[in-house]
């Protein structure tokens, strides 16, 4: 397998995210909480990160629930 050529997903924070999708990041933690926002991992430790593929596939998908990573 050629390492160069694979492309790693890019993980962004809540603050990170926040900022691209112009809401706070308590309107975030509160999406978490409700099962909407972009789909999101949590890390050993509780951190949260978002995949920006999850991000854009969510902002794709119309925003209204969380993406399941499937494109219709």
């Amino acid at each position: 397998m050629n390492v160069e050529n694979t492309a790693a997903p890019m993980f962004l924070t809540p603050a990170e995210v926040a900022d691209m999708l112009r809401v706070t990041s308590g309107t975030l933690k509160a999406w978490r909480w409700q099962n909407k926002g972009p789909e999101y991992i949590k890390l050993n430790g509780g951190c949260v990160r978002y995949a920006t593929d999850a991000v854009l596939a969510w902002l794709i998908a119309g925003q209204d629930e969380r993406s399941t990573g499937e494109v219709t």
